[in-house]
């Protein structure tokens, strides 16, 4: 049985002063279908924080970093090595209660869809799962300290350096040695970044709800964090 049953989603609040609607409508999405689960909504100075309190050896690191979503990054990691329970984006929305989906996991990733021939299935880090105090985490932020270039800050730096191509760089490690599992795409993250923008403007709806059928929940990648690949 899962026992560190908290929902947690961040929003550091500093460029953005209020979550938009579309976001809190998501969010809302989370609690409605999990009541007996703690939710969560992590500002920014609860993170920084967290990170003064628990992570002081990682504090250097944690300003350091050259974009606001790498402490995004990086803060989701700490927060699921203090507490456990699962860390879901907020542009994500949940379809049914998740106690089945993560009752046997201590440490678990969601997969992100296979985008036709571009791109296989690949380990992300939207929707993660974990029981408190899994030192997969600290392996996961010492290799981000031992590989951040501070000088790069395009988005490919960011998701190698702390993102989801980092994660699937080192993924077989720490599936061998912290017991990791990847959660299957067609649970968590059921539908690519270009099904959901043929979605909004209307083009293959069918395709789109025949796909999030089974689902738990799903990832909409609306890339706030960026403009360039920004769907807001």
């Amino acid at each position: 049985m899962f026992t560190n049953k908290i929902i947690h989603q961040v929003w550091e609040g500093y460029s953005e002063k209020y979550i938009p609607i579309r976001l809190k409508i998501l969010s809302q999405t989370w609690i409605e279908n999990n009541p007996d689960w703690e939710y969560h909504l992590w500002t920014g100075k609860e993170m920084r924080e967290l990170v003064i309190s628990s992570f002081p050896e990682y504090e250097n690191l944690y300003n350091s970093l050259p974009r606001d979503v790498q402490r995004w990054d990086i803060i989701r990691y700490m927060i699921l090595y203090k507490y456990g329970g699962i860390y879901t984006d907020l542009d994500t929305e949940c379809f049914k209660p998740i106690n089945q989906l993560v009752n046997d996991i201590s440490l678990g990733f969601g997969e992100e869809p296979p985008i036709e021939k571009l791109m296989p299935i690949r380990i992300g880090n939207a929707f993660l799962v974990s029981e408190k105090g899994n030192k997969g985490w600290i392996y996961i932020i010492e290799n981000i300290k031992k590989n951040l270039d501070v000088s790069k800050s395009s988005i490919k730096s960011v998701m190698d350096s702390t993102g989801p191509n980092m994660i699937n760089n080192i993924f077989p490690y720490i599936k061998k040695n912290f017991c990791a599992k990847s959660i299957s795409y067609k649970l968590v993250t059921p539908v690519s970044k270009y099904d959901v923008n043929d979605f909004i403007y209307h083009n293959s709806i069918k395709k789109f709800n025949e796909k999030i059928k089974e689902a738990y929940c799903a990832h909409y990648f609306f890339g706030s964090w960026d403009k360039k690949i920004s769907l807001y």
